[in-house]
């Protein structure tokens, strides 16, 4: 008892009496101009720095107010996405490790200092520079305290990675789509996804999950995560949601793999760069999108399946490359030719004589070139059906590209 007396005191003597009391008379206040907000901006200033650094600029690259350049923030928001999943991952495994300790209050309030230091700074050579950036996205150091923590540690490990990871790729699937203007735009986004990783978050989902299941009804997770990303301008897919309670989970990932270690990760990461939708189920649209891979990377044979080793080869670049499915209509031109939109096949469709001249240093997706694909298919072939991709007309295969260029 005396602990417990003791931990009581420490967690609410440990609170910001001039922060608390701030909130107590004025609520979120009157005032806009405040010392945090400088604090806030500076900060924010700092984590794109880094996240400059993380894609591979060699210093700061968010462009300017005045300078449209939405590629960059789309770079630097899957960047923050990463960076992000590293934190969020680092959470649950500290929330795991201390399920298994015994005595739960002692050193909790410790354990949350370390781990909202290290979960706000990283582990990068630079963090000691970082201890604020998520303060900048506007998350408040004692979102992770003890007591919200300490109701994580009652809870079942396994469903709160379940749910956080399936809001989490809900979350990239309605907002794959996006294009972002600003930095507003960029840190809207990054906000909503490192709001997922919350006890605040985890505890509401885990409730509504509980109640959804008992009732036979799955929760609006697809819907939620449709309509922040909608706040941007957007008309998302629609992304996954759990399976219902008493459901047989059937695994998914030997039909799409060969041999064992594959997770639903793996089969959503594959379906994410192929243009289909992202159910984690594995149906006739993913087993064709495997044959438009074997057909042209060499690593692949025909088996109809990717084996370890083909996928350490596949893994990475597909999940750097997402599908925009507005740009791309198969995993083919999203996986070859996905890095100008399709300008330099286009270009060289021309330059054999395939298209006419017209559409040089046009992409896929530019005025007419669907039409001209499709036109070049009637008149070349080959005639393609694939299962579960719909009509090849319009679409680059590599067939129908290699037959183009060596006529």
């Amino acid at each position: 008892m005396r602990s417990l007396i003791f931990a009581a005191f420490a967690f609410v003597a440990a609170c910001d009496s001039t922060v608390d009391n701030s909130f107590r008379v004025q609520g979120a206040g009157l005032q806009l101009h405040s010392a945090q907000m400088d604090r806030n901006t500076e900060n924010q200033s700092k984590y794109f720095n880094a996240l400059c650094l993380q894609a591979g600029y060699s210093g700061p690259c968010a462009p300017a107010p005045n300078v449209s350049a939405s590629h960059t923030w789309r770079l630097l928001v899957e960047t923050g996405y990463n960076d992000i999943d590293f934190r969020c991952n680092t959470y649950l495994t500290w929330i795991d490790s201390k399920r298994s300790e015994r005595l739960l209050v002692e050193g909790t309030s410790n354990a949350i200092s370390i781990l909202a230091a290290g979960l706000l700074k990283g582990t990068s050579a630079s963090a000691d520079k970082l201890a604020d950036i998520a303060l900048a996205l506007g998350f408040a150091r004692d979102l992770y305290d003890s007591y919200q923590s300490s109701i994580l540690l009652g809870l079942e490990g396994s469903t709160i990675k379940e749910i956080v990871n399936k809001r989490r790729m809900a979350h990239r699937e309605s907002f794959r789509n996006v294009t972002y203007d600003s930095r507003p735009d960029a840190v809207f986004a990054l906000q909503r996804y490192l709001s997922i990783c919350t006890p605040q978050s985890i505890l509401t989902d885990v409730n509504s999950f509980s109640r959804a299941a008992a009732g036979g009804e799955t929760p609006p997770l697809a819907a939620e995560a449709a309509a922040s990303a909608q706040m941007l301008g957007l008309q998302p897919n629609n992304p996954v949601t759990p399976p219902r309670r008493n459901v047989a989970a059937v695994p998914e990932q030997s039909k799409l793999f060969e041999g064992q270690g594959f997770s639903e990760r793996d089969v959503a990461v594959f379906q994410l760069a192929s243009c289909i939708d992202v159910d984690v189920e594995v149906g006739p649209a993913t087993l064709s999108s495997v044959r438009l891979l074997e057909q042209f990377e060499p690593v692949m044979d025909s088996s109809g399946r990717i084996s370890r080793t083909e996928w350490d080869v596949l893994r990475g670049k597909m999940e750097a490359r997402p599908c925009d499915t507005s740009v791309y209509k198969n995993v083919y031109e999203n996986y070859a030719h996905g890095s100008d939109g399709g300008v330099a096949a286009i270009n060289a469709l021309v330059a054999a004589g395939a298209l006419d001249i017209g559409f040089r240093n046009q992409p896929f997706n530019g005025p007419g070139v669907r039409d001209a694909l499709a036109e070049l298919r009637q008149r070349i072939g080959p005639s393609e059906t694939f299962p579960g991709l719909g009509s090849m007309s319009g679409q680059l295969t590599s067939t129908l590209y290699q037959r183009a260029i060596r006529n």
